[in-house]
């Protein structure tokens, strides 16, 4: 797991821990997105390298080995409350 750094500007992904109980970000770097930018154009990468949001990229992540991009709206679509 990589590790915040202040100042730094990321969108977390968290999930409940009820063992700690706290929260903790979904799947260690998975859940961790830095952002290029600050509208809804801005560019979020993810720290994993192996896994990455299905649907969003054509192209395999975890293949290519250059970890999971995409705009901060689409970001934003994919976290939004199913109805």
């Amino acid at each position: 797991m990589s590790k915040l750094e202040a100042g730094q500007v990321v969108v977390l992904y968290l999930a409940w821990d009820p063992a700690a109980p706290t929260f903790r970000t979904l799947s260690g770097d998975f859940g961790v997105f830095d952002l290029n930018g600050s509208d809804a154009e801005a560019v979020a990468t993810t720290r994993s390298q192996t896994i990455a949001v299905s649907g969003l990229n054509a192209e395999d992540p975890a293949a290519s080995g250059h970890g999971f991009r995409t705009t901060l709206g689409r970001l934003r679509a994919v976290a939004a409350p199913a109805r």
